[in-house]
């Protein structure tokens, strides 16, 4: 089971104003990941193949940039 959490924010949270600093946004993401799982386990909900993506293993890709002008 793939999820593109909140995490896909990080690359945004960085460029909007330099709010947030990539390594805060980096324990952000570790933050979320950890909350989600939590609540997803006491919800029962199977978590062995849950993996959270980020949105920054991909979009700063060139595939995924070129993809995006078409």
């Amino acid at each position: 089971m793939n999820i593109a959490s909140r995490t896909d924010l990080q690359l945004h949270g960085f460029l909007d104003a330099n709010k947030s600093t990539l390594e805060t946004l980096k324990h952000r993401t570790k933050y979320y990941s950890f909350l989600l799982k939590a609540v997803f386990k006491t919800l029962g909900v199977p978590i062995e193949k849950l993996e959270f993506v980020t949105g920054t293993s991909y979009q700063l890709k060139e595939d995924y940039t070129l993809d995006m002008y078409r």
